[in-house]
C-alpha cells in the first residue's frame, strides 16, 4: 500500500481553494486507490463529491463508508474518546447505522498518509453524534447546524 497522496491530489478540481476540502477529496480518492475493504477485502468505490453522508460503497459486499480525514492525529482525550467533525447534524443522524467510518491522517507538508483506521457501523450510533451550535444569522448558510462524532478509542482499529 502506498502512503503517498500527490496522485489522488491530482484527481480533486483544480478550481478548489479550501485546503481542508482538497486534502478531503485526495484522500478519499487515496482511499478507493489504496485502501481495500476491511470487511471482506473488495475494492472500495469512491461516490461523486459531495455525495451525502456515504463516500464509498465495497463492491464486494456492498457495505457503505463514510471517510473522515485530519491532518491532526487521532488523538484520545483524558476521557479515551476521539472526536471528529462530522457534517450535517440531521442527515447524520438519518444514516448513522448505515455505514462504517474510515479515519485518514494525512501529512500535508509531505503529502502521504500517516495512520489509516476504522470503525465498525456496530460501533456508530446516535450516541456516538452531539449536534453543534446552528451557525449564526450572518453566516453565509445560517441556521445550518453541524455535529461532532464522538468514540471510545477502543472501537478504532488503526491499519498503519
Amino acid at each position: 500500500m502506498k502512503t503517498c497522496l500527490k496522485e489522488s491530489l491530482k484527481k480533486v478540481p483544480q478550481h478548489w481553494k479550501n485546503q481542508s476540502k482538497i486534502y478531503g477529496e485526495a484522500c478519499e480518492y487515496w482511499v478507493s486507490d489504496q485502501y481495500c475493504c476491511p470487511l471482506c477485502g473488495g475494492t472500495l468505490l469512491k461516490l461523486a463529491a459531495n455525495t451525502p453522508i456515504i463516500d464509498h460503497v465495497c463492491l464486494g459486499c456492498d457495505a457503505k463508508f463514510q471517510v473522515k480525514s485530519s491532518k491532526k492525529p487521532f488523538v484520545a482525550d483524558d476521557e479515551g474518546n476521539i472526536k471528529i467533525l462530522g457534517a450535517e447534524y440531521n442527515k447524520t443522524l438519518e444514516a448513522i447505522s448505515e455505514y462504517h467510518v474510515i479515519l485518514v491522517e494525512y501529512d500535508k507538508v509531505n503529502s502521504k498518509v500517516n495512520q489509516v483506521g476504522t470503525i465498525l457501523k456496530n460501533n456508530v450510533t446516535s450516541k456516538n453524534v452531539i449536534p453543534r451550535n446552528p451557525l449564526g444569522p450572518n453566516a453565509r448558510r445560517a441556521g445550518w447546524q453541524g455535529c461532532t462524532l464522538i468514540f471510545d478509542s477502543n472501537v478504532i482499529s488503526f491499519s498503519f
